[in-house]
């Protein structure tokens, strides 16, 4: 059964904290949506001011109907930037931060010595990033899931849009002349969101996407720096192991009060069978 809806992409509220902004933001989804009866809004801190306002206020109740579609928090990590990358090394042992520059020195030397990491931030540049990253794509082994990145005249100017608007920061490392990884990011006000990365498989046995990891965030301290990089959605080794902290969050779904029977009979239906996988997933880890 389908029924009409739409997802409001986030992740990290950047609105001011005060309860009738997010009252608003609610009401206002709906009205920019009339033909929709419900809006799936992913990945809430759940101890942020959103959460809690949007399950307490009577206000938001006047309107919606509050659903949340999985009971099991995701964790999501972050990178807090304190005052200069030598001191977010720290967090590392002392071996660990030996193997990290070993393992950059080695990748540089797999492209005769040069490795360059190309930050794109401009309209000019973003045909640069596209045409290497789709590269990249092809090579990596997401691509089995089919295209990760893709060079197109549409996807030229929807970047290129990004940049106008200041808040494109991609990036692309090269060997010598070849790219071998890329990190599609952006930064709006003092976040960076970690996108979508990639690395050629050629390259697997130098490490490239820690080596990539650790040259952006470097540079994330020196140029126009924000104060925390977003890993956004996904639970990866390599998150855990780069983070210096992380939130616990969850997915939302705001169902309107005037949708119909069918369609809250559903969701109702749906939350109960969340609830019932998380019981049953608890019940195993005790046995």
């Amino acid at each position: 059964m389908h029924h009409p809806g739409h997802q409001a992409d986030g992740g990290e509220p950047l609105l001011v904290p005060r309860e009738e902004i997010y009252v608003e933001f609610a009401k206002s989804l709906f009205r920019a949506f009339p033909d929709r009866s419900a809006i799936y809004i992913p990945g809430v801190p759940v101890n942020s001011r959103c959460w809690s306002i949007l399950h307490e206020s009577e206000e938001v109740r006047r309107h919606a109907r509050l659903y949340i579609p999985d009971r099991d928090w995701a964790r999501h990590y972050s990178v807090t930037l304190n005052r200069s990358f030598d001191e977010y090394l720290l967090k590392f042992s002392k071996k660990a931060r030996y193997n990290l520059k070993r393992e950059i020195k080695l990748l540089g030397t797999s492209g005769n010595g040069e490795l360059s990491l190309v930050r794109v931030e401009h309209a000019a540049d973003v045909a640069l990033f596209l045409d290497g990253a789709s590269q990249i794509s092809s090579r990596s082994w997401q691509h089995a899931l089919g295209p990760q990145m893709v060079n197109s005249p549409e996807e030229r100017l929807r970047y290129e849009r990004f940049a106008g608007q200041g808040v494109l920061r991609c990036y692309l490392l090269k060997c010598g002349e070849r790219p071998c990884a890329f990190v599609r990011g952006f930064q709006f006000g003092d976040v960076f969101y970690y996108s979508r990365t990639g690395f050629d498989q050629n390259f697997s046995g130098y490490s490239p996407g820690r080596a990539m990891f650790c040259l952006l965030l470097e540079d994330l301290y020196t140029h126009r720096p924000p104060k925390r990089l977003n890993f956004q959605e996904g639970e990866y080794e390599y998150k855990r192991h780069f983070a210096t902290g992380h939130v616990e969050q969850a997915d939302m779904l705001l169902v309107r009060n005037d949708a119909g029977g069918l369609v809250r009979l559903a969701v109702s239906a749906h939350n109960a069978f969340g609830r019932s996988i998380s019981l049953a997933k608890r019940i195993m880890h005790r046995q």
